[in-house]
């Protein structure tokens, strides 16, 4: 699933997107995979500087670790290892500041 926003006013330049997956793959094991992602942006105009906010977050979890050791899979008879879990997640906000110079004399 996935949905975007963003303000009618297209002077205020800012966006929302958001993404949600889940899901359990092809394989004999079930992953149980959940995804999340957001990513968003800003822009907000302080007298000569134009300031540009971006930012990015994720959220990922599933069973399927990692592969499992030579020789073990055949007696579970599949390629992943069900004890192993696999999770991460990441943020990262970006900012921008374009100011116009003044003349001075």
């Amino acid at each position: 699933m996935t949905a975007g926003f963003a303000s009618k006013d297209l002077a205020k330049r800012e966006w929302v997107a958001l993404e949600a997956n889940y899901g359990n793959g092809l394989l004999k094991d079930l992953e149980h995979r959940q995804m999340f992602k957001l990513n968003a942006q800003r822009v907000f105009e302080v007298g000569r500087h134009e300031i540009t906010l971006y930012s990015i977050a994720y959220y990922g979890v599933s069973h399927e670790g990692n592969l499992v050791p030579v020789g073990f899979g055949q007696d579970v008879g599949d390629t992943l290892d069900p004890r192993q879990k696999d999770q991460t997640h990441t943020a990262l906000l970006a900012a921008d500041d374009r100011w116009e110079a003044r003349n001075q004399r």
